[in-house]
C-alpha cells in the first residue's frame, strides 16, 4: 500500500534508466536508457511523457539551466537538446561541453572514476590499481597534488578494497566513494558494497553506509539541504542522509511483510535513478518493474 509521501506517479517507458537529469527552469526529467538506447523527456508538472528520443548508449546528462540545454554523452557523440523546443542534434566532433558531462551530477552508482571541484578547479580520479584517490589540479597542467589511499586503511577486521564510483561534495568539503568491503570473523566471513564518506580536509574517514547487494541503486545530492537521496538496502524506501551519511529519514512507500522483508532483492529494480529538482525540492525516484517515476518531497 502506499503511503501520503507520493505526490504522484508518472509513467515512463519500459526498461532499466541509466542516468536521470532534471531542468528546474522547465521542470522536465531527462532519463537515459543506456542498455535500451534511448532517452525520454518527461514533463514533470503534466506527469507525461513529451519525447523519446533514439541513442546508442546514453550514459551521462548534463544539464546547463542558465542556457536551457541539455548535454547527453552517448557512443557516437554528444546529443544536444534545447530544453525550451525538445528539438536535439547529435554533435560527433569535439565538443565544450564534453568534459562536463563527466562531471555532471550521478542520479546512479554506477562505475564513475572522476568528479570535480569547481571551486578549487580540482579533479578527483579514482585509480583501481592502487585504491587510491588522485587529486589533480586543472590550473597546474593537470599536476597531481595530492594522493587519498583507500586499501590501506581498514575499519575493525572490516577491510574496503575496488573504488568504482565517486562524487564530491563542495559544501561539506567531502567525498562519496563506492568500494567493495570483506570482513572476517571467527573462521567466516561476509562482503558487499558500502558508500564511504572522506573529509578531503583530513582524508578521513567520517562515515559509512551499506548499499544493496543487487541491481543498479540511486544517488542525488540535493544542494538545497547538503543531503543524500538513496535507495533502502531492503524494502521500497527512500534515505535521506546526512554529510556524513547518517540516516536522516526514512520515506516508505510500501509496506512490507514479514516474508518480503526477508527476500532482499524483490524491489532490486526500485531507485535505480533518483533525481532532485531543486527548485521544487521534490525527489523523483524510479520504478522499472512497474514503469513509473514517484514524486515525492523532499
Amino acid at each position: 500500500m502506499l503511503n501520503a509521501a507520493i505526490n504522484k506517479s508518472i509513467p515512463i517507458e519500459k526498461g532499466i534508466p541509466g542516468n536521470a537529469a532534471i531542468n528546474p527552469n522547465t521542470n522536465r526529467a531527462y532519463i537515459s536508457y543506456t542498455s535500451s538506447n534511448f532517452i525520454i523527456i518527461v514533463d514533470l508538472e503534466k506527469g507525461s511523457i513529451e519525447n523519446k528520443i533514439k541513442a546508442t548508449s546514453p550514459r551521462n546528462i548534463f544539464v546547463n539551466s542558465d542556457t536551457n540545454k541539455v548535454y547527453i554523452g552517448s557512443a557516437w557523440g554528444t546529443i544536444e537538446i534545447d530544453a525550451l523546443t525538445n528539438n536535439f542534434q547529435l554533435i560527433k566532433s569535439s565538443f565544450q561541453y564534453s568534459e562536463e558531462l563527466k562531471y555532471a551530477s550521478p542520479s546512479s552508482l554506477n562505475h564513475r572514476g572522476v568528479h570535480f571541484d569547481a571551486y578549487a578547479n580540482r579533479k578527483y580520479i579514482i585509480n583501481h590499481e592502487s585504491n587510491s584517490i588522485f587529486v589533480i589540479d586543472s590550473r597546474l597542467q593537470d599536476k597531481t597534488v595530492d594522493i587519498i589511499n583507500l586499501g590501506r586503511d581498514r575499519w575493525g577486521n572490516t577491510g574496503h578494497t575496488d573504488p568504482s564510483f565517486i562524487f564530491f561534495n563542495d559544501l561539506s568539503k567531502v567525498l562519496y566513494v563506492k568500494m567493495h568491503w570483506t570482513a572476517n570473523a571467527g573462521g567466516g566471513g561476509a562482503e558487499g558494497e558500502s558508500l564511504i564518506a572522506i573529509d578531503t580536509n583530513t582524508k578521513k574517514r567520517r562515515g559509512s553506509h551499506s548499499l544493496p547487494r543487487s541491481g543498479q541503486v540511486g544517488f542525488a545530492f540535493n544542494y538545497n539541504t547538503n543531503s543524500i537521496y538513496m535507495k533502502k538496502s531492503s524494502g521500497k524506501a527512500i534515505l535521506k542522509l546526512s554529510p556524513f551519511l547518517n540516516v536522516l529519514s526514512t520515506t516508505a512507500l510500501e509496506k512490507l511483510g514479514f516474508w518480503h522483508r526477508l527476500v532482499e532483492g524483490i524491489y532490486e529494480y526500485f531507485g535505480e535513478v533518483i533525481a532532485v529538482n531543486t527548485l521544487t525540492n521534490k525527489v523523483y525516484a524510479s520504478d522499472s518493474s512497474n514503469c513509473i517515476l514517484y514524486e515525492l518531497e523532499a
